[in-house]
């Protein structure tokens, strides 16, 4: 009995001999280049896509321009990282994805991760995603065809984090509701602790309840009758379902094709219609108050606007670009949005026949 144990002690402590010099677990290594050798120290940072504020690794960089982090690969490959590099010379602050494979990774000079499976196929689609935005062809036709590449990557990867980078895409530019409805129902709710799928799910979700035929959601902002007015607290529920048609728009100062369509459709209606019963309020969004009071007085505009620090309404109504201009009917129903130029005049004209 006593021979037999000394031989199993011998036979396990060779075993974990062997695995001490022969089961290493083998790291896995992404390499990377700054595009420009930085003129201070600059510091390349290694973050989880889930939680941005985690810094993973980081590696401090003067003189030189090759940086390199190793880890332990995650057993099922379903994440997301971001390499994350600091301005260089001309070049602005980037942040590269990737998926942390087993194997060794590079970032070529496009700021695109190839070297492993999942990573060679997230880099075809984003060189093809890019060669679509350079190609020259108008903007209506391009956004057409990134979110046909989107929809079809989607489709194919909806079940990996990757997913999240068309999914975000089509949150943000697909023209109609459905297509972003959609986008959702792929996605079935796997990435909702990605903060990011959170906020473009919860969007998508607004947008549909405040689409036309949709009662109006309330919210709190601070109301400016001019430019030289004293701010007071309101809600939008103070103009809408007062009896009246309203038409709403939710701009900012420094975004020229809302100034445009201040000048060029609100005013001419507002001047036409205002007797009969139009009656107009602006909403300023992701704008500095003193830039806002400015715009009002600039534009002449002679129509109340709520200031809206918070972005309150723009997250409400599931806005993602602006101008964002609606009509809004005298019992508080929404009866278009997303209307613009012609298509606003249209829907005034409509109302008033």
């Amino acid at each position: 009995m006593k021979k037999q144990l000394t031989f199993n002690s011998l036979a396990l402590l060779s075993l974990v001999l062997l695995c001490a010099t022969g089961c290493k677990k083998e790291k896995s290594i992404i390499k990377g280049q700054l595009p420009a050798t930085p003129e201070s120290e600059a510091v390349v940072y290694l973050r989880d896509y889930k939680e941005p504020t985690k810094v993973l690794d980081s590696v401090i960089l003067k003189n030189e321009v090759n940086y390199q982090f190793e880890f332990d690969a995650p057993q099922d490959s379903k994440s997301l990282w971001v390499i994350q590099r600091p301005q260089v010379g001309d070049k602005k602050p980037a942040k590269i994805t990737f998926i942390p494979e087993k194997g060794q990774i590079t970032i070529n000079e496009d700021e695109i991760a190839t070297g492993t499976p999942l990573n060679d196929e997230l880099a075809t689609f984003e060189r093809d995603f890019r060669a679509i935005m350079q190609s020259g062809k108008g903007e209506e036709e391009t956004i057409q065809e990134m979110l046909k590449k989107s929809n079809d990557f989607l489709d194919k990867h909806a079940d990996h984090p990757m997913a999240i980078i068309p999914f975000n895409f089509i949150a943000s530019y697909a023209p109609d509701l459905a297509t972003k409805m959609d986008a959702v129902k792929k996605l079935d709710g796997r990435f909702d602790d990605y903060q990011e799928v959170a906020n473009n799910t919860q969007m998508i979700k607004n947008l549909g309840a405040t689409s036309a035929g949709e009662q109006f959601k309330d919210f709190d902002a601070v109301l400016y009758t001019s430019a030289k007015a004293e701010g007071k607290a309101a809600k939008i529920s103070d103009f809408l379902g007062k009896g009246q048609y309203v038409l709403v728009d939710f701009f900012a100062s420094w975004c020229p094709p809302c100034r445009a369509e201040i000048k060029d459709t609100l005013k001419p209606l507002y001047k036409e219609f205002r007797n009969k019963g139009l009656a107009i309020v602006g909403v300023s969004v992701s704008d500095k108050l003193e830039d806002n009071l400015k715009c009002i007085e600039t534009l002449g505009i002679e129509w109340p606007v709520m200031y809206d620090a918070e972005n309150a309404g723009a997250n409400l109504y599931g806005i993602t670009t602006i101008p964002m201009i609606m009509l809004v009917a005298p019992d508080g129903k929404i009866v278009a949005r997303n209307i613009y130029g012609d298509e606003v005049r249209e829907a005034v004209e409509k109302a008033f026949k």
